[in-house]
């Protein structure tokens, strides 16, 4: 599960009842003690290094911290009131040395990148090192501007029709201008010494890179080979109440899979791959109100999964405006439910539009073609990329007949069974 750990809030900076700080923050002594992939970090260490990189300015750091599954935050406030975070990562025994080192340095360029090329807000980075040895500041650590701004609380009727437009608008402005931002593969950003940004491949927790890919078909190839690894583990130590069809419709599904991805090429633009953030929505959203009460967006955050992406994983709704496709084939969605996550969409596509139309055709002065926004969005290959990407674990239980029924909606001209000898 991707971690939600946003790192830079400001707790107590808002007082609107519709403003929340939905994690909680613990006090470091006592996190620390129940936390052994962390023992490698110290305060005096991080008020150490945080002074070194200001000229020895003096500086404090919060015995509060906010917790992720890998990473751990710390505020630090500096003799003349400036803020910065200071993000140090995990050392664990179950991944490997180079995979938190890409993860570090993918992480930075990206937000570098954003920063040179975009007006997305995100926080400047001062100071990082992505394989650290010195003691108290965990494997590597990252020092980063504080951003003021607090997450939006999307409970129901918790805003006022007008107040969820404003959110939803500028959570649209954020995926338009992601959609702007285009690279020549597939992969991971990566940052030259020479301060050139270029695409570097996935690495996974073993250490084992993956691309980058030239076409979305590669990529999507590679996805299916987890997903039949995923599933071998599944069978290998299956529950006791699995049964023999189970088995079978595993290793249907897999075949689906591996079939599907070698098709998945829909809206591929040499060059033209755009930059996903990889867990976008709300809860990875900072706002703040102006002197009128309006929601502004005031951050961006936690950029760990950030990818140039295939347009087909792209075009996904942002995460909380989704519909899980295996648990609205099962019935389990409740009206009420359905209704407010599309009057959600509607409103976010709004924003889309009247994006499109302030950017007056900006996507393709340069004469190129790059597909459009409201041409890419849950549209049916992209339905495909989704049960790939998200509903492809044996948890979920998609079975042959679910998947047809929405490749049928890609491919008409297939024929419904025995669709996979003949894809």
């Amino acid at each position: 599960m991707k971690e939600n750990v946003i790192l830079f809030l400001v707790l107590t900076c808002y007082s609107s009842p519709r403003l929340i700080a939905s994690f909680a923050m613990s006090d470091w002594e006592e996190f620390r003690l129940s936390h052994a992939e962390f023992a490698n970090v110290r305060i005096d260490a991080i008020q150490a290094m945080a002074s070194s990189s200001r000229d020895g300015m003096k500086c404090t750091v919060s015995e509060k911290v906010l917790s992720g599954s890998e990473n751990v935050a710390f505020k630090v406030v500096f003799a003349d009131n400036v803020e910065w975070v200071c993000r140090i990562h995990r050392d664990a025994a179950d991944t490997a040395p180079v995979y938190n080192v890409a993860k570090v340095e993918s992480t930075v360029a990206t937000m570098r990148y954003i920063k040179c090329n975009s007006t997305i807000p995100v926080p400047t980075i001062y100071a990082y090192k992505s394989r650290d040895v010195s003691p108290g500041l965990g494997t590597g650590y990252i020092m980063m501007e504080f951003l003021y701004g607090q997450e939006v609380d999307m409970s129901p009727s918790s805003l006022s029709s007008s107040e969820e437009t404003q959110v939803y608008h500028q959570l649209a402005n954020v995926v338009r201008k992601l959609s702007q931002l285009r690279f020549p593969k597939i992969g991971r950003i990566f940052e030259t010494s020479e301060g050139v940004f270029d695409i570097g491949p996935f690495v996974d927790r073993q250490g084992v890179s993956h691309g980058p890919f030239d076409t979305s078909a590669e990529y999507f190839k590679f996805e299916a080979e987890s997903i039949r690894a995923k599933h071998n583990r599944w069978l290998y130590g299956r529950p006791a109440n699995a049964t023999e069809d189970d088995v079978m419709r595993s290793q249907i599904v897999c075949g689906l899979y591996d079939q599907l991805a070698s098709q998945l090429s829909d809206y591929d633009s040499p060059g033209a791959f755009p930059l996903s953030h990889g867990d976008l929505g709300t809860h990875n959203l900072l706002f703040s109100r102006d002197e009128a009460g309006r929601l502004l967006l005031t951050g961006v955050v936690d950029w760990d999964f950030a990818h140039a992406s295939s347009w087909c994983d792209f075009g996904q709704w942002p995460a909380l405006l989704e519909i899980r496709w295996p648990t609205l084939e099962a019935g389990r969605y409740s009206e009420f439910v359905l209704e407010s996550i599309r009057r959600k969409q509607r409103i976010f596509l709004d924003g889309i539009r009247n994006q499109r139309r302030n950017d007056s055709n900006e996507d393709n002065k340069d004469g190129s073609k790059f597909p459009q926004l409201l041409d890419v969005i849950d549209t049916p290959p992209v339905r495909m990329a989704e049960f790939l990407l998200n509903y492809s674990d044996p948890y979920y239980r998609v079975d042959e007949d679910l998947l047809l029924k929405y490749v049928k909606q890609w491919k008409k001209d297939w024929n419904c069974r025995g669709a996979h000898n003949k894809i």
